[in-house]
């Protein structure tokens, strides 16, 4: 959103000054110059975190929320269709409010603007750590649909330059985690 698509033959100098694609972006990268605002007048520290793609349990609304839904569908033996084409960065839900805990109850000096070093995939590839999980589901689930932005940081700024310990969940780990976790609520529920 803040990034845009990635630039072909755009000149490294050019891509930094690139101005976000839509309102949602723009909106986004005006919160990160008002942070910076507050840090230099104020000496109020922050730490935005830009997650790509968020997976995982309960992650339940938008686009991007395909493959959370694919894997639900598999663990309760759906059928389902993730609406998105494109190779983008997942970041493991329960990684991601980690983060966020962590820079609120450590946050460095300055207003810092990083980006979650998710673990790079298609849809397709979601759909074979499915179905490792629970073999023969992607007999009944698929991918279809626009192709959707990579938007890779033309300089990145990844959160383990500022938490060095900093350890995410492998998207095969948190795949099998989203599909147990549904997988468990459907026999508490008794739905299945």
């Amino acid at each position: 959103a803040v990034y845009g698509p990635e630039p072909d033959d755009t000149p490294m100098h050019a891509a930094q000054e690139r101005y976000p694609p839509t309102f949602y972006g723009v909106f986004k990268k005006a919160a990160d110059m008002i942070a910076d605002q507050y840090a230099r007048h104020f000496g109020i520290n922050s730490v935005g975190i830009r997650p790509h793609v968020v997976y995982g349990p309960e992650r339940d609304q938008g686009l991007t929320a395909g493959p959370s839904l694919a894997a639900r569908a598999a663990a309760l033996g759906e059928s389902y269709t993730i609406g998105y084409r494109g190779c983008v960065s997942f970041d493991y839900v329960e990684d991601v409010a980690r983060a966020f805990v962590l820079a609120a109850l450590e946050t460095p000096p300055g207003s810092n603007v990083v980006d979650l070093p998710g673990e790079r995939s298609t849809p397709e590839q979601f759909i074979r750590w499915i179905d490792e999980a629970v073999p023969g589901s992607s007999a009944r689930l698929s991918v279809s649909g626009p192709e959707i932005a990579p938007n890779i940081p033309p300089i990145p700024n990844v959160f383990w330059r500022l938490f060095p310990d900093w350890k995410a969940t492998s998207l095969r780990d948190g795949v099998r985690r989203t599909v147990d976790f549904y997988r468990s609520r459907s026999m508490f529920e008794g739905t299945r």
